[in-house]
């Protein structure tokens, strides 16, 4: 581009993202991976370079800040952390917790109500009965379940994309509120998707102006 010296270069920023990934492609060979997802119906295929070693990411956060404090109920075992994150802790504890009655129970469902597979696998994740039936599941066991619940996703993206499709099914949004069902992610307390849908059952129920 500076060779060709071009006034306008935004018809060529297509061209410009390439050799930038391609940039990034060949300065970073270790602890990095090319990923190439699939296309699919709903979405384009997606390539993505990602990093793959914990303890390059981690690295700023070590050498910007003296004290850096990492915790967590899962990590275990302990001993296995500082060799994945490259450091050398001044102090490791391991806590105990013990509960007043056994209130976690995890639930593993094979099919749903119409005997299909009800499976996360990448090449079943967006067929419509596989989604309708993990939805269905949700409404009957909120509606037993007197403490919560935890609803595992695979990714944010698949979650959003379930959420999406839960939203368009009739009835099934406004079943979701009155259960007090809500999204919550890592960085939000409740998500805008969560936001959406319950503005929408208002708007149903006739208390949003």
């Amino acid at each position: 581009m500076r060779t060709l010296e071009l006034a306008d270069v935004s018809n060529f920023r297509c061209l410009m993202q390439v050799a930038i990934l391609s940039t990034l492609v060949s300065t970073y060979s270790k602890g990095f991976s090319l990923i190439i997802e699939p296309s699919e119906a709903s979405q384009p295929g997606q390539l993505t370079l990602s990093c793959m070693d914990a303890s390059i990411a981690i690295r700023p956060v070590m050498e910007r800040f003296q004290t850096v404090v990492i915790t967590s109920g899962t990590l275990s075992p302990l001993e296995m952390y500082p060799k994945i994150l490259d450091f050398e802790p001044a102090v490791m504890a391991s806590l105990t917790m013990t509960l007043a009655r056994p209130c976690l129970s995890p639930l593993v469902v094979a099919r749903g109500n119409d005997q299909v597979a009800m499976t996360s696998r990448f090449e079943q994740r967006s067929d419509v009965a596989v989604i309708r039936n993990y939805g269905n599941l949700v409404l009957e066991m909120a509606a037993v379940v007197p403490d919560g619940m935890v609803v595992f996703f695979t990714s944010y993206v698949y979650m959003e994309s379930v959420i999406a499709v839960w939203y368009e099914q009739v009835g099934f949004h406004c079943e979701m509120f009155p259960l007090n069902l809500n999204v919550v992610t890592g960085c939000m307390e409740k998500s805008s998707m969560t936001l959406l849908i319950h503005e929408h059952w208002l708007l149903k129920q006739g208390n949003l102006a």
